[in-house]
């Protein structure tokens, strides 16, 4: 069974028990995976941290130290650099080799919603948002790790079925901004638009965001990197795809 299997199983097997959404907890353990007896001295107890919060899950294990126990970060080559984690019912994240073509990322994206925003960053970069423009919606995605795709379901308005916005990101330890913008109007076109203005706010995400025109394949780069966006669909869903790309 691949990594995300078990993740999404364990998922639904606790929600039977507590719900970890509405809960005050933030983070669940697994439980430890002991060593085993010729192996004792050699190898520490492992265990599994998934933290509810930020959508991730991460090996620990106990060592021993000048005779005292210590928690810490435990190396592992993964089994699958593609490993999807999905929790709740809208959120998908998974880390993955920075040298996966981004045909082989988007197809791990898969979901029951109407609309989703879909962020590949294949860069060393993390992306911090630091402005937005909702004229009709929500934009439902925060910061972007470096190595890291992120969808979310776009908070749209569910009485007309309709949503325009965009969001300004910078470049962290890189140079610059960029710009995502995406609309699903009333009438006309649904659009897609990136930009690299570079300035931080609000500002640059109302810009891109009003220069949208229509549905074809977008890029725009700075010093740092590169975008591309376009459109899919997937079944019932429209995914507006952003992969940022380093330069």
């Amino acid at each position: 069974m691949r990594t995300e299997e078990l993740i999404k199983n364990w998922y639904e097997e606790s929600e039977k028990f507590v719900s970890i959404v509405n809960s005050p907890i933030n983070y669940v353990n697994t439980g430890f995976n002991c060593p085993s007896t010729v192996d004792l001295g050699n190898k520490n107890a492992t265990f599994v941290q998934i933290d509810i919060e930020a959508y991730q899950a991460e090996i620990l294990q106990v060592s021993q130290e000048n005779g005292f126990y210590n928690i810490k970060a435990c190396p592992a080559n993964p089994v699958d650099n593609k490993t999807e984690l999905q929790i709740g019912d809208y959120t998908i994240k998974l880390n993955f080799d920075p040298n996966t073509a981004i045909d082989q990322i988007i197809k791990f994206v898969t979901s029951d919603k109407k609309f989703l925003i879909s962020v590949v960053n294949e860069t060393k970069y993390d992306l911090q948002y630091v402005g937005v423009k909702n004229d009709s919606g929500h934009w439902t995605l925060g910061d972007i790790p470096a190595n890291t795709s992120i969808s979310k379901e776009v908070d749209y308005n569910s009485v007309s079925n309709t949503f325009s916005l965009g969001a300004n990101y910078q470049v962290i330890d890189g140079l610059g901004f960029i710009q995502l913008a995406a609309s699903w109007p009333v009438t006309g076109k649904r659009k897609i638009a990136v930009g690299n203005i570079n300035q931080d706010g609000n500002a640059p995400a109302e810009k891109v965001w009003r220069e949208m025109q229509d549905s074809s394949d977008k890029s725009s780069s700075n010093d740092s990197v590169q975008v591309r966006a376009f459109m899919t669909t997937e079944g019932k869903t429209v995914i507006w795809n952003y992969e940022v790309t380093q330069r």
